[in-house]
């Protein structure tokens, strides 16, 4: 018997040390990533506040310029591309429009590849993953909007610019909380700050859960998982390169896709936690059907 607590309270010591040792080595790595990355400012400017915004969505447009009236912000309305009229080629080179596929007259099948044609960019899709779903005209049409969107911040090189659908809820205060953003330090290699999730309420037990993340200053936390919703971010010029890269061939949305990207390391991620821009419906961790039609998609209000 005295043997057996011998053996355990050795087990224990040792079960100790190495538990030790990994904390130590884990904050080792935190303080390096912290201080020996090159950190800076995020700039002064925001260079562009984009809405994606399709022309039809009056009602949207109209809820979203009346919340940016009362934030004292200056935002650009860019217009999404609608699902219905996209040109689509299968791989027998068949031409169809997205409304055949919405309207049931032409079904993709799985295994099979079809090229997008967005407005400047053309996206390979996939439909192979059963479980996955099917990307339906509508969702085709959103992801070549937020597509679009980055194809014009990374010719124009920006800096910090945000990209927002339509139903993102713009609070009055947002304006003092973006100051406060800019103002912090951030590493120079950043390349998506996240402004919001799609996750009901941003507990501190739901944000550990869901995202893990390493609080580097009060506004600023590393994503080393990442969260759902892609209503608010934050990019640059060469981050937006690398997002279009790896998006034009992949075959899930863009607000799966992202956080893949930076779980798996591609981009440096983070989440402003002074910020805070939920989506209309989706304030209680709820959602509703306002919400769950996207805002960029073909669908009706």
């Amino acid at each position: 018997m005295y043997n057996i607590a011998y053996q355990l309270i050795l087990f224990m010591n040792f079960f100790k040390k190495k538990l030790l040792l990994s904390i130590f080595v884990i904050i080792i790595l935190l303080v390096g990533y912290i201080y020996v990355i090159p950190t800076g400012k995020l700039p002064n400017k925001i260079d562009k506040i984009y809405v994606i915004n399709l022309k039809k969505s009056i009602a949207r447009r109209d809820r979203i310029g009346k919340e940016f009236d009362a934030a004292g912000l200056k935002y650009e309305i860019f217009d999404a591309v609608n699902g219905s009229n996209l040109e689509i080629i299968d791989q027998n080179n068949k031409k169809i429009k997205g409304i055949d596929i919405s309207s049931g007259r032409y079904k993709m099948r799985l295994g099979e590849t079809y090229r997008v044609l967005c407005p400047n960019l053309t996206l390979t899709y996939k439909y192979e993953i059963a479980r996955l779903g099917l990307m339906g005209a509508g969702m085709l049409g959103a992801q070549c909007s937020h597509l679009e969107v980055m194809y014009k911040i990374a010719m124009n090189q920006e800096k910090f610019s945000i990209i927002l659908e339509d139903d993102a809820k713009i609070y009055p205060g947002l304006g003092r909380d973006l100051d406060e953003l800019k103002n912090s330090f951030i590493p120079q290699d950043w390349d998506i700050i996240y402004l919001g999730m799609v996750t009901g309420k941003p507990s501190l037990t739901r944000r550990i859960k869901y995202f893990r993340p390493v609080m580097l200053n009060n506004n600023i936390s590393k994503l080393l998982s990442a969260p759902t919703g892609a209503q608010a971010y934050a990019i640059n010029g060469k981050s937006a390169e690398k997002i279009m890269l790896n998006m034009l061939g992949a075959n899930e949305q863009n607000d799966s896709i992202l956080p893949h990207l930076i779980k798996r390391g591609v981009l440096n991620g983070f989440f402003a936690t002074n910020v805070s821009i939920n989506q209309h419906g989706h304030e209680n961790g709820t959602y509703s059907t306002d919400s769950d039609i996207s805002t960029i998609n073909f669908k009706k209000d």
